[in-house]
């Protein structure tokens, strides 16, 4: 599941999801221990209003969210596309749809996009560039074609979505707590965000589980995400679920602080490594 799947401005959105917003996946020299177990895969997600939180003018939110991660052997990508319907008090309704499309190195140094967002049927911003960094987290530089041409210099530490993803994954498995990070994911917005991960306690596998993607231990998760251009303690956005040992998410809750959307899988399948053979 890419941890940036519903990223702030941009999908609302981190979502990799994430999201939540990269995908976990597997790098052998990156992550040899999750690489028994990552599974690319396709998932669709049911959104609705997080009944537990405070959601302000927020009376309802519907909508859909697709996302799919797929191993095309020298790299990884990510497509994910939503629609939400938010319904304020008053009866005010606003459409929000989103589409964002990555390609990652497999050494997590070389990373491209493509997004766009709508509102009410209006395109409000289309981002498409690409960086490269020294090393993964590393330096680098973007280059961004839209919405207009320009450069952005990446500062050590940065991390892309996927490989982001795949360190979580991998700190969960060696029983750490907490990890921070700067993330590079394209957004216009806030082209860089400084990520506070916490990780709970591993919960052991289910053994009566059938489906490959909930086999195997998981771990509760909690992402805040920060501006680091605002100094600001508070975060952006909170998103918090159960991560499975496969990187597959059943059900997230992203917290925007004036309202917070429950993300819960409807259906999801495996999918096989795409490499074409010559």
């Amino acid at each position: 599941m890419c941890l940036c799947a519903f990223a702030h401005p941009r999908s609302l959105s981190a979502l990799w999801l994430t999201p939540l917003g990269g995908a976990l996946l597997s790098a052998a020299a990156a992550a040899p221990a999750a690489a028994q177990t990552i599974m690319p895969h396709r998932a669709a997600y049911e959104a609705s209003l997080n009944e537990e939180a405070d959601n302000g003018p927020v009376e309802d939110v519907a909508g859909r969210m697709v996302f799919e991660w797929q191993d095309v052997c020298e790299g990884w990508t990510i497509a994910q596309t939503y629609q939400l319907t938010l319904v304020y008090s008053g009866g005010n309704e606003t459409d929000i749809s989103s589409r964002y499309a990555t390609y990652e190195s497999r050494d997590g140094t070389s990373f491209t996009y493509d997004m766009q967002d709508r509102r009410n049927g209006v395109t409000e911003s289309h981002g498409r560039g690409s960086a490269e960094l020294d090393g993964s987290p590393g330096a680098g530089r973007a280059s961004m074609r839209l919405p207009e041409a320009g450069e952005l210099s990446l500062p050590p530490g940065t991390w892309f979505p996927t490989a982001h993803s795949l360190e979580i994954l991998r700190r969960a498995e060696a029983g750490e707590r907490i990890f921070t990070a700067t993330l590079f994911d394209g957004s216009a917005e806030i082209p860089l965000t400084e990520i506070t991960t916490v990780i709970g306690s591993e919960i052991p596998a289910d053994p009566a589980a059938e489906d490959p993607l909930r086999t195997g231990p998981s771990w509760p998760v909690v992402l805040a995400h920060f501006d680091p251009a605002t100094q600001d303690s508070e975060p952006l956005y909170e998103v918090s679920f159960v991560l499975f040992a496969s990187g597959f998410v059943d059900h997230m809750v992203v917290n925007y602080g004036e309202f917070a959307i429950d993300l819960t899988a409807v259906a999801s399948e495996p999918l096989p490594a795409d490499c074409a053979e010559d």
